[in-house]
C-alpha cells in the first residue's frame, strides 16, 4: 500500500476500473495509516473511491447477474481523446449507483441498463434509465502534497490502452 499511496501523491496519472471504487477494505486494522483509504471511512468519505476517482461504492443499479450495460457516449464530449475510435460499447454486468461524482468529473459515457445479458438486449424501459449512471468520467485531484494529477475511471477492458497513451502523456 505505500508503494501506491506513494505513487499517488507524487502526482502520477492513474486509471481506476470498475471495482477500483471499493479497492480497500479496512475493517480489521482500523489503525494502520492507510485506514482513511477503506471505502467505508467516515473521516475521509467513501476513501480512495469517493476522494480520488469521484465515486465509491453505491449500489448496483440494474439487476445485477440479469442486466448488462451499453456505454452511450456523452454528446457534448464526444471528441475528447480518450473517446476517439470508440463507437460500440457493451459490458456484461450492471451499471454501478452514481451519486456523490463531483463537479469537476466530467462525464465521457453514460451506463444504460439493458433489459438482459447480451449487447442486443433493448435498454430497460423506466426509472433505472433516466436519468442513465456515468459510466467513464475523467476528473483531477490533488494529492495530499499538493500535486495535481488526471485521473479516469472507466470500466471497459478495452478502453485501458487509450486511457494509459493519454495518461502517459
Amino acid at each position: 500500500m505505500k508503494h501506491f499511496v506513494d505513487y499517488l501523491n507524487r502526482g502520477k496519472p492513474f486509471i481506476g476500473l470498475r471495482t477500483s471504487t471499493h479497492a480497500f477494505a479496512y475493517g480489521r486494522n482500523k489503525q494502520s495509516p492507510y485506514a482513511r483509504f477503506d471505502w467505508q471511512n467516515k473521516e475521509w468519505p467513501g476513501g480512495f473511491g469517493q476522494q480520488v476517482l469521484g465515486e465509491t461504492w453505491v449500489s448496483h443499479h440494474g439487476d445485477h447477474g440479469k442486466q448488462s450495460t451499453r456505454g452511450v457516449i456523452n454528446e457534448p464530449l464526444k471528441s475528447h481523446p480518450i473517446l476517439r475510435g470508440v463507437a460500440d460499447v457493451w459490458g456484461p454486468t450492471d451499471v454501478y449507483g452514481v451519486t456523490h461524482l463531483p463537479a469537476d468529473a466530467q462525464v465521457l459515457m453514460w451506463g444504460q441498463v439493458l433489459t438482459g445479458m447480451k449487447p442486443t438486449d433493448p435498454p430497460l424501459e423506466g426509472k433505472k434509465n433516466d436519468p442513465m449512471m456515468p459510466l467513464v468520467w475523467v476528473r483531477e485531484y490533488t494529492s495530499e502534497k499538493g500535486r495535481l494529477q488526471k485521473s479516469a475511471r472507466p470500466r471497459w477492458a478495452r478502453r485501458r490502452t487509450w486511457l494509459v497513451k493519454i495518461c502517459a502523456a
